[in-house]
C-alpha cells in the first residue's frame, strides 16, 4: 500500500505541465511524459486514484 499523498498547493497552470504521453506499465501503473520533457517516475494507479479523490474532496468543500 502506498502512503497517502500530501496535499500540495500549486498554481492553476504550470508551463509544460501538460501530459504528452501515458505509457502503461503492466496493469498497475503508468509512466507519464510531460510536455516539458520531464519523464521520470512510475505512477501506480492506486496513487493516482488517491490524488483524484483528495482533489475531488477539496473541491467539494
Amino acid at each position: 500500500m502506498h502512503p497517502r499523498p500530501r496535499r500540495r498547493e500549486l498554481p492553476g497552470e504550470l508551463p509544460g505541465s501538460a501530459i504528452a504521453e501515458v505509457n502503461p506499465i503492466g496493469g498497475y501503473a503508468v509512466h507519464l511524459v510531460f510536455a516539458d520533457g520531464h519523464d521520470r517516475g512510475v505512477f501506480p494507479w492506486t496513487y493516482l486514484r488517491a490524488l483524484a479523490c483528495e482533489d475531488a474532496a477539496a473541491q467539494a468543500a
